[in-house]
């Protein structure tokens, strides 16, 4: 495990990479967790799990509406500083770790497109 203390300029890159990603649909999330509970109650199936297991199945969802509570706690602010990204939390109880977590995973998926667009380009295998 690493500790990663990123500088404003490698923020402003994990925003901008994160809202690109989510604005060119190349980022799926998965149903709620009252959605998923609802849908999994509903079915035959459900009945014969053991709690453990509906709670297992139920985990995945459960931290994506995490995400979604820490995303919506957001707000993004422009900086004077040459039109950097900033985010802020509108309530200072409720921490942004699951969101910085996500940020930071996109924003290295697309370091590595980069790269491969890169030894590509310098290949002249992409037009």
């Amino acid at each position: 495990m690493y500790g990663i203390k990123a500088t404003p300029d490698e923020n402003s890159l994990f925003h901008s990479d994160l809202i690109s990603k989510i604005n060119s649909g190349c980022i799926n999330f998965l149903i709620s967790e009252k959605e998923a509970r609802n849908k999994l109650l509903s079915k035959a199936l459900s009945k014969k799990m053991s709690l453990e297991e509906r709670a297992a199945r139920l985990l995945p969802h459960e931290l994506t509406t995490a995400l979604f509570n820490e995303i919506v706690n957001l707000r993004i602010k422009q900086t004077s500083v040459s039109n950097k990204l900033a985010v802020e939390t509108i309530n200072t109880r409720m921490t942004k770790d699951k969101f910085s977590a996500f940020e930071m995973g996109v924003s290295r998926v697309c370091d590595f497109e980069r790269q491969e667009n890169s030894r590509k380009r310098n290949r002249g295998l992409k037009r």
